[in-house]
């Protein structure tokens, strides 16, 4: 599920500009392919088209998502290791998503700060996202 919630999003994030020195986007898509590869998983997964926000709200309020789910990885890291998967063995998506401790009070910072900004439009790039991630559970296919 997150392969293909990743394959529909990562090449949105590639090309947006950072929202502040030190936030560019956190691109997850080659670590999860390699991960998949660890664990002998070749699933084929298909990206779903979505209209990526255009503002800076909407970028932020995507990024709200984004951000605070590292928050959770933190917590799936420690679940993979018991599990035995690590940075270099079945986890790399997840050491790469929490590398940087600093990100979520950076963003923080970010937020709180913008101006102009509207609540409408990071509300509905946050709504439009879980969306996207909540329809790529059932889009991949396993290759045997």
């Amino acid at each position: 599920m997150m392969l293909a919630f990743r394959a529909s999003i990562d090449p949105h994030l590639a090309r947006l500009h950072p929202l502040d020195a030190g936030l560019e986007p956190v691109l997850l898509l080659s670590e999860l392919r390699l991960d998949c590869a660890d664990l002998g998983s070749d699933p084929q997964v298909l990206a779903m088209a979505w209209n990526s926000p255009t503002t800076r709200s909407g970028q932020l309020g995507m990024m709200y998502v984004l951000e605070g789910s590292a928050l959770g990885a933190h917590v799936l890291k420690a679940q993979a290791e018991q599990l035995g998967m690590t940075a270099t063995r079945g986890a790399r998506h997840l050491a790469r998503q929490i590398a940087d401790k600093t990100r979520w009070s950076a963003f923080l910072r970010v937020l709180e700060a913008a101006e102009p900004f509207s609540l409408n439009e990071a509300v509905d790039a946050a709504v439009c996202l879980f969306d996207v991630a909540i329809s790529s559970a059932g889009t991949e296919s396993h290759g045997e």
